[in-house]
């Protein structure tokens, strides 16, 4: 598998124009374990501001090979 778009969460402080998350917005989003997600080449983390969860997302970076984080920071 190539690339695994991780959205942690839709809650953001920043609404920045062109943003492109509210795009992947899905009404019943598929859920991943971190072992699922391992199985990726890439995962890219956004959200949101997916640093409201600073643990699942340590966990899932320390886990993967190559992540790829978005932060509204």
């Amino acid at each position: 598998k190539r690339k695994l778009r991780l959205i942690v969460t839709n809650v953001c402080n920043r609404k920045c124009a062109g943003c492109c998350n509210v795009d992947w917005v899905h009404d019943r989003p598929k859920q991943f374990t971190v072992e699922e997600a391992t199985k990726y080449n890439t995962v890219i983390i956004t959200g949101g501001e997916p640093l409201l969860h600073p643990d699942n997302v340590l966990d899932l970076m320390d886990k993967c090979n190559k992540v790829m984080l978005y932060t509204a920071s």
